[in-house]
């Protein structure tokens, strides 16, 4: 009303889904500013079936590999558009089905999870994005590993360059 053009117009012009004139958008944003006016982020992402949120679950944040890790996920997604949603599930056993009820919910558009309670079994009910940290949960689900091996030959390496001068070798329960 205080733009003096219709619903369909303001619609158009806020989610950019047609012609607007430049003139008119001017008064939108007159108007919007007049009325301190801000898009409800909310309601636009469930018209588009999207939330821009993925929740990220880790065991605990005081880990200082998952600390880390959070910090450099959330920096790629908010790259891409996206928000994040920390989740921290050692406070509860079922913390982790929970969390990823909303996805299922349509809550979070995906997950990446770092956490490995759950039975495999669980996830594979699940046909959302999903991603995992070190842990196979199935074809359809796309896994990030550490390659284990490498890292510690890589590892026993830097030692030995250290100036270490006594390694062990250890064979099963013998040294």
């Amino acid at each position: 009303k205080r733009a003096g053009v219709g619903v369909g117009t303001v619609s158009r012009m806020l989610n950019d889904s047609g012609y607007v004139a430049e003139e008119t958008r001017k008064k939108i944003r007159n108007a919007m500013y007049e009325l301190n006016y801000t898009p409800n982020e909310l309601a636009r992402n469930l018209y588009h079936k999207r939330t821009g949120i993925v929740a990220v679950l880790v065991p605990n944040v005081s880990n200082p590999f998952f600390a880390e890790f959070v910090d450099y996920v959330e920096t790629e997604l908010y790259a891409s558009g996206f928000k994040m949603m920390l989740c921290n599930t050692a406070k509860t056993s079922n913390a982790e089905l929970e969390y990823l009820d909303m996805l299922n919910r349509h809550i979070v558009d995906g997950v990446i999870t770092g956490v490995h309670t759950l039975d495999v079994e669980e996830y594979g009910k699940i046909h959302k994005p999903i991603v995992a940290l070190d842990r196979y949960l199935g074809e359809h689900i796309p896994t990030v590993a550490v390659d284990h091996e490498e890292g510690g030959r890589l590892a026993a390496e830097a030692l030995i360059r250290s100036g270490c001068k006594k390694v062990l070798h250890f064979r099963g329960d013998t040294a």
